[in-house]
């Protein structure tokens, strides 16, 4: 029951997505000269990926860029907009409907499978063990953290008596970084990953917060602690992206 997904030159689908979509987040709504099939190719190879949370980051991307204000839009990229919401909406329609791709009532094959309980309980647990797993670490020392080394040593260990199985992967950023550094470097992340998305898209309240929970989204799948992409954000000062630069 196993179909093919498409991972490009990356580990594994769940990581190939999420280059793609930062890309086409990049495309949309800064990169002033695309042209249609850009994004259109992006569209496609994240359909391609067969990733749930390519997925659903994919939807909240579509749904800032119709939110998008249109005044700062040229015509062509009007076009471009409607273009990429009547082929995504076209394709997402025929996986439903003709194929089992997206849903299946059971067995191993689905895009929403792990979370209608088509898959094994081993994904879903594993999932949440990465939830609660990196909950308990934090709550031992919520300040300050548990450390890079404590978290990566005694994570399985912990997550494998929780569940009673063997649990290896820890794959929730957002957890992650909660265990290893604290309450205070938490929010402090995440408040100029939010502030870096703002100045550098220039985009509304309610466009900028689906960009940002496209990013967390992304994080609840891998960690990507020592990804560039979502570090970077960190150390970007304001007047950096205020540019019309392409940086």
């Amino acid at each position: 029951d196993a179909f093919i997904r498409n991972w490009g030159a990356f580990r594994e689908p769940g990581v190939y997505q999420l280059f793609i979509i930062v890309a086409l987040i990049y495309t949309l709504f800064r990169d002033r000269e695309s042209n249609w099939a850009k994004p259109l190719v992006f569209i496609v190879t994240i359909l391609t990926t067969f990733s749930t949370t390519g997925y659903i980051a994919l939807g909240l991307i579509i749904l800032a860029a119709i939110l998008v204000d249109k005044k700062r839009l040229t015509k062509s990229q009007k076009r471009l907009l409607s273009v990429i919401v009547i082929a995504t909406i076209a394709l997402v329609l025929y996986l439903s409907f003709f194929t089992d791709l997206l849903f299946k009532s059971s067995g191993y094959g689905s895009v929403f499978g792990k979370l209608l309980g088509a898959y094994e309980s081993v994904s879903f647990n594993a999932r949440m063990a990465s939830i609660w797993g990196n909950l308990q670490m934090f709550f031992e020392n919520p300040i300050f953290g548990k450390g890079i080394t404590f978290v990566d040593d005694n994570y399985a260990i912990i997550a494998s008596n929780m569940y009673g199985m063997r649990v290896v992967d820890n794959t929730n950023m957002i957890f992650i970084l909660l265990a290893r550094f604290g309450i205070f470097i938490f929010v402090y992340f995440f408040y100029r990953l939010y502030k870096s998305i703002r100045d550098s898209y220039k985009l509304s309240h309610l466009s900028t917060s689906l960009i940002f929970a496209t990013y967390l989204v992304l994080m609840t799948g891998e960690n990507l602690s020592y990804s560039v992409i979502m570090v970077l954000p960190i150390f970007i000062l304001s007047c950096d992206v205020n540019n019309n630069s392409n940086i």
